[in-house]
């Protein structure tokens, strides 16, 4: 008999070395909660780019397993990407008032 050993992962998605686009996967077991999605701020860009968001596809692979957003705090480095996750995932958002 196996026992089954949960671990905990923490899995940045954005915000690592870059001023925005803060977002993260805390993982443990077989669910997942995600930690802000925001926007970022490129210095320089192409014409038409004003703002830059996580790549979300990666969570694709772990629909099933997504819980719930939590939002830190109201700057948009941290809330700005969350109209494009809202589009991709129906989830339980969780926040402060003053946060939303």
């Amino acid at each position: 008999m196996s026992k089954r050993v949960n671990k905990l992962e923490i899995i940045p998605l954005g915000g690592i070395g870059e001023f925005g686009m803060n977002c993260m996967g805390i993982r443990f077991g077989d669910e997942m909660i995600i930690v802000d999605a925001g926007m970022g701020f490129p210095e320089e860009t192409p014409y038409g780019v004003d703002i830059s968001i996580p790549n979300f596809d990666f969570l694709d692979d772990y629909a099933d397993d997504l819980t719930a957003l939590i939002l830190t705090h109201g700057h948009e480095d941290h809330i700005g990407a969350l109209p494009y996750f809202l589009k991709k995932f129906n989830l339980p958002v969780y926040a402060s008032r003053f946060t939303l």
